[in-house]
């Protein structure tokens, strides 16, 4: 039996888990198709997820691509990448009893993302109820009405359903003061049906999702439909068009996309939908891009500013800027409401009339001077790359906080506070593991400045110091919970998602010294690239490794883009996990295999069979000549046990993934053959498991 390099593997891994997120750039507008191709971009991505009240939501499940993490009890979060379909990042947050939302956008290298969640139950925009699925039934929410017929709801994979129905619907008024924060998507973007792209005027959304007993979604079932009743919104009677398009929000690519027309009815707009999902009733306009800066009375760019523009929002980044998208044609105003902005009154806004299709309209936003706290916050356990401060100050007998901020690379900040708030108050820091402290500050009415806050934040001897040439050094603490070391006999490798990837090659426990290791490394502000590292092994058991690394590469600025030169250097002490490899050549007895008998057989003989074992395994089916009788062969077995699977096309090389409680499985057809180990191969199937 051979032994083969660790590269092998982890390509397998790769191709099992992440060939999705292969997708080239498409710059026109176009329907999506049922496949969703991802691909994961640098970004520096912060944000705060909370109730329609304002309190910050801990424990929601945040999803952008391949990366998910949850937010902490200030409902804070933070990723190095987004996940981009068709070049907009597309973020997810799931929490159990809110309804799910997911924030999209062009994709930025800074992204400021709020999202407000809606709790499910019964208010004034939500409703919450049962009803046998051989009723029909009308639910009914502010005005927006939702009419099925009866016996129209079946399970998921449309096969019959009969039971309780459970429903929960939400109805957004572009009134809404949340509207833009709760919205899904976030830009109002959409798809008309000629493949346009287009910018929406919203007379009002819906949600409604259909559940079983035990949680499993329910639809429409094919041919059916439901008519959907609109109110119009207030401050939009007047000359309302007749006939206005339904659109509904596809999650997965993170935009609208036109499904059918309502028609104006007794003051009222009526149309029929095939399946729930968010609907919106738009009236489709061409893009114009309104942007500016946001700056004080000293023309300071301010951070962190919520520009409202009508029916959509931007917040600003390090640099004050802020840039949205509205339709042609319509007079807007833009705001920086008095909440956004320190309770400030009266709130300063800039009308703007209405602008021709594909038009750009530059509107600065000049803010009242407030007081500022200015500090800096430091590690005294090691270097912060991340943390986020805010102060709890009082202001005529009520408490009160400001909005969440996150320090910049070097830890310092910049925090406005209202000029009347006067006194005792708390300025507190959070770094990204959780440490918090804090430290008392009286406000006078006027800059606090030089404030030093330290934390301790413990990350052993973990850690890297990336230094750019003729820059500052930035040290990154390296937690190993997202990170997965793997050592065989001839390799080691640590990956920890597409953020960290690092490969020793030519590995053996009795080698203490190695050179040309290769590492990418994403920082929060600088991309590490080189294939020029050393390492020495300080030590090394069955379960840990301990080593130093350092050497040269290029660093790529993540604010600015530029690439310079630069070092690297620090030492690291991780858990390790020892695999077991292997390979078979010219199997021709499907038991040699050695996959469970719950997975359908294949066809043989098969020219390689690899595995690795972590303890999950990992068994990859390669035939050096297939055609495409064989591929559609293949296809179809696996279909059978598994159901359709997502096809993907990229470079003449078509693959195919299923999903199921016990498998993943990937098959993979390359007409001009895939090399791999030096022999080339046309058909390939991977099963994780």
């Amino acid at each position: 039996m051979k032994k083969t390099n660790l590269r092998f593997w982890i390509m397998a891994i790769i191709a099992l888990t992440l060939f999705a997120a292969c997708k080239k750039d498409d710059p026109d507008p176009h329907v999506p198709s049922d496949d969703v191709e991802v691909v994961m971009q640098d970004a520096v991505v912060r944000g705060v997820v909370s109730d329609v009240d304002g309190n910050p939501l801990s424990g929601v499940r945040i999803t952008t691509g391949t990366l998910s993490t949850t937010s902490n009890s200030d409902g804070m979060f933070s990723f190095e990448q987004a996940g981009t379909v068709d070049r907009r990042a597309v973020i997810k947050f799931e929490k159990s009893g809110y309804f799910t939302l997911t924030r999209s956008g062009p994709k930025e290298s800074e992204m400021l993302i709020e999202a407000i969640l809606y709790g499910k139950g019964n208010s004034d925009i939500s409703l919450q109820t049962s009803f046998g699925s051989a009723e029909s039934k009308t639910l009914s929410v502010s005005g927006m009405k939702i009419s099925l017929p009866a016996s129209s709801v079946v399970k998921a994979d449309g096969s019959n359903y009969s039971g309780s129905v459970n429903a929960d619907m939400l109805y957004l008024d572009p009134n809404n003061s949340n509207f833009s924060a709760m919205m899904p998507g976030g830009d109002l973007a959409g798809i008309r049906l000629d493949n346009s792209a287009a910018q929406l005027i919203s007379y009002g959304m819906v949600e409604l999702s259909l559940t079983d007993n035990a949680g499993n979604a329910l639809q429409l079932k094919e041919g059916a439909s439901s008519e959907f009743t609109f109110p119009i919104p207030a401050g939009m009677e007047n000359s309302p068009p007749s006939v206005i398009p339904l659109w509904y929000f596809d999650d997965d690519h993170g935009i609208w996309i036109e499904e059918g027309e309502a028609t104006l009815q007794g003051g009222v707009y009526v149309g029929k939908v095939s399946h729930f999902s968010w609907h919106n009733l738009d009236y489709p306009e061409e893009r114009v891009t309104v942007k500016g800066k946001v700056t004080d009375c000293n023309g300071i760019p301010l951070k962190g500013i919520r520009v409202t523009v009508d029916q959509v929002s931007d917040i600003t980044g390090s640099s004050g800027d802020y840039s949205v998208y509205v339709p042609a044609n319509t007079p807007v105003t833009v705001k920086v409401l008095s909440r956004d902005y320190l309770n400030y009154m009266p709130e300063v806004s800039y009308p703007i009339p209405g602008q021709p299709g594909e038009s750009t309209v530059t509107q600065n936003v000049n803010l009242p001077c407030t007081p500022s706290v200015k500090g800096r916050v430091i590690n005294s356990c090691g270097d912060l790359t991340a943390a986020y401060v805010w102060i709890e100050y009082t202001l005529n007998g009520t408490t009160y906080e400001t909005p969440r901020q996150w320090v910049d690379a070097s830890g310092t900040f910049d925090i406005r506070v209202p000029s009347n708030a006067v006194g005792d108050a708390v300025l507190h820091a959070e770094a990204l593991d959780g440490t918090r402290t804090s430290v008392s500050i009286v406000l006078a009415g006027e800059d606090l400045l030089n404030i030093t806050i330290e934390l301790c934040m413990e990350v052993g001897e973990s850690s890297l110091t990336i230094t750019p040439q003729g820059g500052t050094p930035v040290t990154i603490p390296i937690f190993w919970d997202d990170i997965t070391v793997i050592a065989t006999n001839n390799a080691l490798s640590m990956i920890g998602g597409s953020e960290f990837i690092l490969e020793v090659p030519n590995y053996s426990q009795g080698i203490t010294s190695y050179d040309n290791v290769s590492l990418l490394f994403l920082a929060p502000t600088i991309y590490f690239v080189s294939e020029n590292l050393h390492v020495d092994i300080i030590s090394h058991t069955e379960t840990r490794i301990h080593f130093s690394l350092g050497g040269s590469g290029e660093c790529i600025d993540l604010n600015t883009g530029e690439t310079t030169p630069g070092t690297i250097g620090g030492i690291l002490d991780a858990p390790i996990t020892t695999i077991n490899t292997g390979v078979i050549y010219n199997v021709t007895d499907w038991a040699e295999v050695g996959l469970p008998a719950s997975f359908p057989r294949l066809p043989t003989p098969i020219d390689m069979v690899a595995f690795m074992t972590t303890p999950m395994r990992v068994t990859s089916l390669y035939y050096k000549t297939a055609t495409q009788n064989s591929f559609d062969n293949v296809k179809n077995i696996l279909a059978g046990a598994f159901g359709e699977g997502m096809e993907v096309v990229e470079d003449g090389t078509v693959s195919v993934i299923y999903f199921s409680m016990d498998y993943m499985t990937t098959v993979q057809y390359a007409p001009d053959g895939i090399s791999i180990e030096g022999d080339s191969y046309q058909l390939m199937v991977g099963v994780m498991y």
